[in-house]
């Protein structure tokens, strides 16, 4: 079942129309978003910040003539890309180096939810689980992130990943999955 956008086509109609409200609807739906996926490139919160900023003065000022069938993965790839450019232009301490450019530093944390009683065994479940994702490649951390901490649907990682096809998604998810399986069932067996 493919996962629908927060907001919905009506919204970015009254949007393309000039309609405020609905601007300042769709910023607030996404601005965290995108804050949370930012902050998997740098640290630099005035950096994020100023290229959210950026986007959406653009897509004010270009909103009669876009045409996006989804908003989401629009406002994803275009971020992502105005960020990489950014942190490309900026001085070396703020720049990733080329390792990091083909394979960003993705960190991936995982929310506390079970109960106090439960605190122990979900706090060694989770270092298991950090351990397994911070050991996957690059782009498989990735499809983990957006598929699963941003929601999205095998078609807007498709399009946001550059992959050829949904299945090449499908794929991706699916051999992240199998890799974190026997990571963890590696670290498990260590203990035993």
């Amino acid at each position: 079942m493919e996962k629908t956008d927060a907001v919905d086509s009506k919204t970015w109609e009254r949007f393309k129309e000039g309609d405020e409200d609905a601007f300042i609807q769709i910023y607030q739906e996404y601005f965290v978003s995108l804050y949370k996926y930012g902050s998997q490139f740098t640290r630099s919160r005035d950096i994020i910040k100023d290229v959210i900023q950026d986007l959406f003065i653009d897509l004010r000022r270009q909103r009669n003539r876009l045409v996006i069938a989804r908003i989401k993965p629009y406002l994803f790839v275009s971020f992502r890309r105005r960020l990489i450019l950014k942190l490309k232009s900026q001085s070396k301490e703020l720049a990733l180096d080329a390792e990091t450019m083909n394979g960003y530093d993705f960190t991936v944390e995982v929310s506390n939810e079970r109960k106090i009683i439960d605190q122990q065994q979900q706090e060694i479940d989770q270092a298991r689980l950090k351990s397994a994702i911070e050991k996957l490649p690059d782009r498989q951390r990735e499809a983990i992130y957006l598929y699963y901490f941003e929601n999205l649907s095998y078609q807007e990682m498709k399009e946001m990943m550059a992959l050829k096809d949904i299945k090449s998604a499908r794929n991706l998810i699916y051999k992240a999955i199998n890799s974190m399986r026997d990571i963890i069932l590696g670290i498990v067996l260590c203990f035993y």
